[in-house]
């Protein structure tokens, strides 16, 4: 019960309002990159939750808004907004028999190529080695 209220737009608020302060005096770099979908393109069973985020914002990621997906302090930039919903970015396909048969758990997002370009990224800006 306590992970679905994290997702929440009160709870995430009320994260970011305590954290906020905590993140920004850690100084480094952050780069603010989230997913946004459309209805057409998330599971059956999520189609209430993006009409509900919807009314919030249209870019939702199926599961929070953009603006409680990222970080607002002085060292954030928005760096992308995948054209993905959070399942994509977050996970491989989902087993035949798991899908309870929504064609949309294939997850296309290219994941990996992905995570080489933000460390490539991260790398030519010399945050890495």
């Amino acid at each position: 019960k306590a992970a679905i209220l994290d997702l929440t737009t009160f709870i995430r608020g009320e994260f970011l309002k305590e954290n906020l302060k905590k993140l920004d005096a850690l100084n480094i770099p952050v780069f603010n990159i989230t997913g946004s979908t459309t209805i057409t393109e998330v599971p059956y069973f999520q189609l209430q939750g993006v009409n509900e985020l919807n009314k919030y914002d249209a870019n939702n990621d199926m599961q929070v808004t953009q603006k409680h997906s990222k970080l607002h302090i002085p060292m954030a930039t928005d760096l992308a907004m995948l054209h993905a919903h959070h399942w994509d970015v977050a996970y491989n396909s989902f087993v035949g028999k798991l899908s309870f048969g929504s064609p949309n758990l294939d997850h296309p997002f290219p994941k990996t190529a992905g995570v080489v370009a933000m460390f490539k990224f991260a790398y030519e800006l010399g945050l890495i080695d």
